[in-house]
């Protein structure tokens, strides 16, 4: 229809295109997780973000920092105050 031709794309592309986006950040995220842990010999860590994303993150990781990794915080923290933060985890 003429609505669909002047944006460019329907609802269901935009739709599509998001969760694309969506996934290959969620993949990036787990490489650099991965990287990080490498980089520091795999030490025992806490993995947090928001509950939708948590467990596809968690998927994405490799297997030498899903061994390491000793629990999931499905919570988005991003603004957690820092005291907040080191008491939750300490």
């Amino acid at each position: 229809d003429s609505a669909t031709m002047t944006r460019g794309m329907s609802c269901g592309e935009e739709h599509h295109l998001e969760e694309e986006i969506e996934r290959l950040a969620v993949e990036r995220a787990a490489r650099h997780i991965d990287a990080i842990l490498r980089h520091e010999q795999y030490p025992h860590w806490i993995l947090a973000a928001p509950q939708p994303i948590a467990a596809r993150l968690k998927s994405q990781l490799a297997p030498d920092s899903v061994d390491t990794l000793d629990s999931v915080v499905g919570a988005d923290l991003t603004r957690c105050p820092l005291p907040e933060m080191e008491e939750r985890f300490a």
